[in-house]
């Protein structure tokens, strides 16, 4: 067994194909459509029932976390996404798709959470926010790589590759977290009900759930079709893929730029500044719909996710610092359930074209998040540091 590097390094790799599964379809809408002989619209259900069950899997994990610990919780989680991850891509026809797609946004929701968890119990406040930006890191950076492989692969007709690829590195990552140490099974857990109470009756995790509702449906669920849109207008899709991608390259310079400020500028003024590229972002698409401001927007979108999701991540572990594993688990909850907002809006704009009032949503959305943010983490005072 081992621990410290190594389980970080398993850790970054399991956050990197939670977001490399989710975010592999929406390029690949109309191939997997064309093989299953339906519409874009009847594959993109499948999106969005990923994104519901997902979301819904999130307090069983906290629960069974609870009682096994975070590691032995990633190890099941990897072991089922495997499975249903080789089931989706087998799957002949919508309904098999999409039972295949709930069975694996099940189990991939486990990652996240368990994830900021983990990191949460190991780093004090102010290391933590460093660690949180190499896994926000992680996970857009495999958001990335999927939107160009998908956008490559897709319509040559090797989309059931490209998912046994994703189960394969899954497998890998399952076989790489039993050489981890688990460490000892948690004490008994304060009841989950009592817990709950505690974390949704706390003014401070409202605000954090209503700003994290509307930044997932923005950066998870309406930014995983911005190939789609760009392919609407007539570019060629693998170009389109391709120009997306630069989302990654962006967060991960972000990220790195955003270490040395962490603890010298105010994380509410850093929040506001991921808010208002978010905002800038979609609002550029709004007005033009091309590569180059696709190439722009994805930028300005990566910048947006290493600043604010980090920041209001790191907020999240202090303000429920008394029941951390099941304000998680509420937190991640509400970001993918809009993220399932986001993707059914997604699927609705893919099946009528209608992507600019889709973004419309997204930059309104980005500027009620900055300022939110901004004015909430201001007023905030650190609890347990």
């Amino acid at each position: 067994m081992v621990g410290g590097r190594a389980a970080m390094f398993a850790l970054l790799a399991a956050s990197f194909l939670s977001m490399f599964d989710r975010q592999t379809l929406p390029p690949m809408l109309g191939a997997i459509a064309g093989d299953l002989g339906t519409t874009v619209g009847g594959v993109g259900a499948a999106l969005s029932v990923y994104s519901i069950c997902y979301a819904a899997s999130q307090l069983p994990w906290s629960w069974l976390s609870n009682r096994i610990g975070v590691v032995r919780v990633l190890r099941v989680a990897l072991v089922a996404a495997t499975a249903f991850t080789v089931l989706t891509a087998f799957a002949v026809d919508p309904v098999t798709l999409w039972v295949a797609r709930a069975l694996s946004g099940a189990a991939i929701g486990a990652i996240v959470p368990a994830g900021l968890v983990y990191v949460a119990e190991r780093f004090p406040l102010d290391r933590r926010a460093h660690a949180l930006v190499n896994l926000a890191t992680a996970t857009s950076l495999g958001m990335s790589v999927a939107v160009v492989i998908a956008s490559v692969l897709g319509p040559l007709g090797a989309w059931r590759w490209v998912v046994l690829g994703t189960a394969v590195a899954e497998a890998v990552v399952a076989v790489l977290l039993l050489r981890v140490q688990a460490g000892p099974r948690p004490p008994a857990p304060a009841p989950m009900v009592r817990s709950l109470r505690r974390v949704l009756g706390d003014p401070w995790m409202v605000l954090i759930l209503a700003l994290v509702l509307v930044e997932g449906a923005a950066l998870l669920g309406i930014m995983g079709f911005l190939p789609a849109a760009l392919a609407h207008e007539g570019a060629d899709p693998v170009l389109a893929g391709v120009v997306t991608g630069v989302y990654g390259l962006a967060l991960i310079a972000s990220a790195q730029l955003s270490k040395p400020l962490i603890g010298r500028v105010p994380p509410g003024v850093l929040m506001l500044l991921g808010g208002a590229a978010l905002c800038l972002g979609f609002l550029l698409l709004v007005l033009w719909l091309d590569v180059a401001t696709v190439l722009v927007a994805s930028g300005l979108l990566g910048f947006a996710y290493a600043f604010a999701h980090t920041q209001i991540q790191n907020w999240m572990t202090d303000v429920a610092a008394r029941d951390r594993a099941v304000g998680t688990a509420v937190f991640a909850t509400v970001f993918f359930a809009g993220a399932a907002l986001g993707a059914a809006l997604g699927a609705w704009s893919a099946a009528t074209g209608a992507y600019r009032w889709l973004f419309l949503a997204a930059a309104i959305g980005g500027a009620a998040f900055a300022i939110g943010a901004w004015i909430g983490r201001t007023r905030y005072r650190v609890r347990a540091g």
